[in-house]
């Protein structure tokens, strides 16, 4: 019953694909979810990069990196694998769901605006669901993966930014801490975080040092697509993709969408 019902949401995508001449394979990126909630594949290099046709239909949020990705699909969590193959699914999730997974970690969470939940989904377990709730005031803007045993959230109250530390097994709030200099949209990339600020794409890092580079969006929305690879979407639909890699940014235009 599960496979068929995933089957009404999910069309298995093979992400191989190849040249005919030469047989040679094309990179595989990740997946992208576009303002209308089709899903997409994207693969390709640098300045040439390709997006597939939609893979999956209304999908109200996602996230890939490494081997997983987390989809709120329907009233649903979908843990799945790089095919889209699924791994475990988690019913009761009608409302707003912010979704990450960790690029390192066999981990994918999950913050739920409307019970104030936070939901870890382990592959390695058979994708089983651990929620808790979790006090915090403000509005909960990002999620994202630190460790084996805990999750980030940025939380905005009193027009300021905060980062809250949640340990996922002790289910327990670790520590908060105001963000100086940030404010939404942002993106939290295990303990970077991504943020745009005065036309500039900015990476802080755990230690607080920072790499930049001129944002082509002036409020982003923002997307885990894969293992160091970030979308970016505007108001009017024109998509781009940000590499995060060592110490540099690269932003690359994606086709389709508004010019």
């Amino acid at each position: 019953m599960r496979t068929m019902w995933v089957r009404r949401f999910v069309h298995v995508f093979v992400p191989a694909a190849f040249v005919a001449a030469g047989q040679l394979q094309v990179p595989f990126i990740g997946y992208l979810t576009d303002s209308s909630g089709e899903l997409r594949a994207v693969t390709g290099v640098g300045g040439n990069l390709l997006l597939s046709d939609p893979v999956a239909k209304s999908v109200r949020a996602a996230a890939f990196a490494g081997p997983f990705g987390l989809m709120h699909v329907g009233d649903r969590l979908l843990l799945v694998g790089p095919g889209l193959e699924l791994i475990a699914s988690m019913p009761g999730v009608s409302s707003e769901a912010l979704v990450a997974v960790s690029p390192a970690l066999p981990l994918a969470v999950a913050w739920l605006q409307a019970s104030g939940e936070i939901c870890a989904l382990r592959p390695e377990q058979g994708g089983g669901s651990d929620c808790f709730p979790v006090s915090l005031e403000g509005t909960v803007q990002a999620i994202g993966v630190t460790s084996e045993a805990s999750a980030m959230l940025a939380v905005e109250r009193n027009r300021a930014l905060w980062l809250a530390l949640v340990d996922l097994e002790k289910r327990h709030t670790v520590r908060q801490m105001r963000l100086v200099g940030v404010a939404p949209p942002v993106a939290l990339l295990g303990e970077e975080i991504l943020y745009c600020r005065e036309g500039e794409l900015v990476v802080r890092r755990a230690d607080g040092a920072e790499i930049r580079t001129p944002s082509p969006v002036e409020a982003p929305e923002f997307d885990l697509v894969g293992r160091g690879w970030v979308s970016l979407r505007d108001s009017a639909g024109a998509r781009w993709i940000l590499r995060v890699s060592g110490e540099r940014l690269e932003v690359f235009r994606l086709p389709g969408g508004a010019p």
